[in-house]
């Protein structure tokens, strides 16, 4: 695919396996994960091989900032056209 730089926007389209992490864990991270399934976020870094994107949930129980690491290839860099 595409290379990622931060400050890209990419599209999420997809949510890594969190089956190694404590059901507390579980029940705090997969719902984040599930929030973006599908939305285009800004990069906001990199971190050991994984893309930091920082988002804010408006409503709900999660409401708030949230800082997720994920693997490169469960996302897809926006495509732009040139006029």
């Amino acid at each position: 695919g595409a290379l990622i730089k931060a400050g890209a926007w990419v599209r999420v389209i997809g949510v890594p396996d969190l089956s190694n992490l404590s059901r507390r864990a579980f029940r705090e991270t997969a719902p984040v994960f599930e929030h973006i399934l599908g939305s285009y976020r800004k990069v906001s870094g990199f971190d050991h091989g994984l893309v930091e994107l920082t988002l804010r949930i408006r409503r709900g129980p999660r409401t708030g900032i949230h800082f997720v690491w994920i693997e490169p290839e469960l996302l897809r860099v926006r495509r732009t056209t040139r006029r």
